[in-house]
């Protein structure tokens, strides 16, 4: 996505997982949605990158 918008020399400086604590994911899924979810492997990812625009 990023080299489509016409930047280049893209570098990833930091990346983090957040971690959601199942009380948040509860107040709007059901406890199969929440099963469902960690079993799956998914996870929210915060990363810092620098990139150039030429």
């Amino acid at each position: 996505m990023i080299k489509r918008t016409g930047f280049a020399d893209i570098e990833i400086k930091a990346e983090r997982i957040i971690e959601i604590p199942d009380e948040i994911i509860l107040s709007n899924a059901d406890s199969q949605t929440l099963e469902a979810y960690r079993e799956c492997g998914s996870r929210l990812i915060s990363i810092t990158m620098n990139a150039k625009k030429p």
